[in-house]
C-alpha cells in the first residue's frame, strides 16, 4: 500500500489535502471581494465625522449617515424618500440651489455655507460639499453631499472680528474701522454730489483727562470713556459713526449734512451732552469733562479721508489753544500748513 502525500506529511500540501491543524484557505474569489469592498465603504459612510446625504437625480433621499441624524435631527426613516430640500430653512434667492444642482450636473463639485434648518425647526450654518455619481455611460445616477455644522466656528469668527475692529473699552470702532467707514462715505458722497449732501468730520478730545487718570487711577478713567462714549453713541442719528480714535480721542462721522451750520449746531449740542457731570461712585461724583472738537467738511476741506482726518485734528487743537471746551473749523487762510 502507497502512502499518499496527505500520510507522509509533507510541510507543502498538495491541492485538496487539509489535515485537522490545517484547514483550506476560504476562496478569494470575486464575489468575497466585492462582499469585503462594499461592506468597507459602508463602514467608512457610518463612521464619518461629517453627515453624509445621498440622493436621487429626482431629489429623493437615499441614504444618510449617523452624523446627518446627529446634525439635522431627523431619524433615518422620516428622510428616506424625502425630498433634499427638507434642510431648507428658505434663505437661498430663488434658484440659487438650480445653479448649484446645474453645476454638478456638468462634473463639477460646489462647496459653500448656507443657512439650514433642523426637524426641531431651529436654523444654523451649514458648510456643504456637494458632488456628482456617474454610471460607466457617464449618466449622472446620484448626488452625495458632506454637511458640517459649523455655526460655533462662525460665532467665533464673529466675536474675533468684531474685535479687530472695535475698542474694547467703549466697544465703538476702532481707528480702523471708522477710517473704512469714512473711505466709503466720500465715495458714496462723490457719487451724490448734489447740493445739501456735505460730509462733516469731528475730531473730538477730551480735556485733561491725564488728570483724571492721575488722580482717580486707570479704571476710573476707562470708567469715564465708557459713559462719553455712551453719551456720543445716544446722541447721533442712525447711520453716523462715533469711534474711539486712541487713548482719549474720538472721531465722529455725519453724512448727509445741508451745510456747515448744521455741522456747527450738532458739535455744540455734542459738547452740551460731554460736559455734564459724571458720577462713578463715591470717590468721583458731580465732576465734569470737557472737550475741544475740529471740524472738517467734505467737499469744502478736503475730498480723502486722511486730508480730513489730518485738518480736523488740527481744528481741534486750535479749539484747545482758544481755551478748551470749544468747537472750530478748520481754516485754510490761517493753516497752510495743514
Amino acid at each position: 500500500m502507497t502512502l499518499s502525500d496527505c500520510e507522509r506529511g509533507y510541510p507543502r500540501l498538495p491541492p485538496g489535502c487539509q489535515t485537522p491543524g490545517n484547514p483550506p484557505p476560504r476562496a478569494n474569489t470575486p464575489e468575497k471581494q466585492g462582499e469585503t469592498y462594499y461592506g468597507l465603504v459602508s463602514a467608512v459612510f457610518e463612521a464619518s465625522a461629517e453627515g453624509l446625504m445621498v440622493w436621487d437625480p429626482e431629489g429623493r433621499i437615499e441614504l444618510v449617515n449617523e452624523a446627518f441624524i446627529r446634525i439635522s435631527g431627523y431619524g433615518r426613516d422620516e428622510v428616506t424618500g424625502r425630498d433634499i430640500r427638507i434642510l431648507d430653512a428658505g434663505c437661498l434667492r430663488p434658484g440659487y440651489f438650480q445653479e448649484v444642482i446645474g453645476m454638478v450636473q456638468q462634473g463639477d463639485h460646489w462647496r459653500g455655507d448656507i443657512v439650514a434648518q433642523r426637524k426641531s425647526g431651529d436654523t444654523f450654518i451649514a458648510r456643504m460639499a456637494l458632488s456628482g455619481i456617474f454610471d460607466d455611460q457617464g449618466r449622472l445616477s446620484h448626488f452625495v453631499a458632506n454637511i458640517s455644522d459649523i455655526t460655533e466656528e462662525k460665532k467665533q469668527q464673529e466675536v474675533t472680528q468684531h474685535w479687530a475692529d472695535h475698542d474694547s473699552v467703549t466697544g465703538l470702532p476702532n481707528r480702523r474701522l471708522f477710517f473704512d467707514r469714512l473711505t466709503q462715505a466720500l465715495v458714496d458722497r462723490s457719487s451724490k454730489p448734489e447740493s445739501g449732501n456735505q460730509l462733516a468730520l469731528f475730531f473730538v478730545d477730551l480735556d485733561d483727562f491725564k488728570k483724571i487718570n492721575d488722580y482717580f487711577g486707570h479704571q476710573t478713567g476707562d470708567e469715564v470713556l465708557e459713559v462719553i462714549a455712551e453719551r456720543l453713541r445716544n446722541s447721533l442719528r442712525e447711520g453716523d459713526t462715533v469711534a474711539r480714535f486712541g487713548g482719549d480721542e474720538f472721531t465722529i462721522l455725519l453724512k448727509h449734512l445741508p451745510n456747515m451750520h448744521t455741522a456747527q449746531e450738532i458739535a455744540e449740542k455734542l459738547l452740551d451732552v460731554i460736559q455734564k457731570p459724571l458720577v462713578l461712585g463715591e470717590s468721583f461724583s458731580g465732576i465734569g469733562v470737557g472737550a475741544s472738537i475740529g471740524m472738517a467738511m467734505a467737499p469744502d476741506h478736503g475730498e480723502d479721508a486722511e486730508t480730513l482726518l489730518v485738518r480736523a485734528d488740527w481744528a481741534m487743537y486750535r479749539s484747545k489753544r482758544s481755551g478748551k471746551s470749544g468747537c472750530s473749523f478748520w481754516e485754510p487762510t490761517t493753516a497752510s500748513s495743514a
